[in-house]
């Protein structure tokens, strides 16, 4: 009897263990609000599930819309290697400059790096004003991209924006989280 309730123990332990890995239970939600997948790894959101069950109900006639990219940041170690092939912009010298690793599960356009002027709150959403610092000639799956910045002050002050393949522009400001040091990239409209 032991061995039966053991079992029933495990196997229950390994379902919520097995919830805990799935990418959905820490990516981001539809609103645009990248969380933390790793220490060392933040993703930008993939489509809510409703609109990939919209997806499946299409009709087989009608091609279904892009799925937006998802792109993903990620620390690189101090002595880490950059993938080769791929672009990198060093971001102003400073001791306490780490390099963030960007990929993508798609091609993208015009991704760039943005240095944030925050404006206002609008609605508990934060807005800035973006400048180019740098764009990417190409940033695909075989061309990621390594950016090398400091993180500075309570509020992010670089971003980086691409242009998805359904032509809709994206905004995400970078930060570090407060809680455990991860990398958060959370979506928003430039003013």
């Amino acid at each position: 009897m032991k061995w039966i309730s053991l079992f029933a123990v495990s196997a229950a332990a390994a379902c919520i263990l097995s919830a805990c890995d799935a990418p959905a239970a820490v990516s981001g939600s539809a609103s645009g609000v990248g969380s933390a997948l790793s220490d060392t790894e933040a993703s930008v959101p993939q489509a809510a599930p409703e609109a990939s069950a919209a997806l499946s109900e299409t009709a087989s006639s009608e091609a279904p819309e892009p799925a937006p990219a998802v792109v993903r940041a990620s620390l690189l170690g101090e002595d880490e290697a950059a993938p080769e092939g791929c672009g990198e912009f060093l971001d102003y010298d400073s001791a306490y400059r780490v390099r963030i690793l960007f990929t993508t599960d798609a091609a993208v356009r015009e991704f760039s790096f943005l240095s944030l002027t925050f404006t206002e709150e609008a609605d508990g959403a934060l807005r800035f004003e973006t400048e180019e610092l740098y764009t990417a000639d190409a940033f695909t799956p075989e061309h990621p991209v390594v950016i090398g910045m400091t993180f500075v002050g309570a509020l992010p002050d670089r971003g980086i924006c691409y242009t998805d393949a359904d032509g809709t522009e994206r905004y995400f400001s970078l930060d570090l989280s407060g809680k455990d040091g991860s990398l958060l990239l959370t979506e928003f409209e430039p003013s």
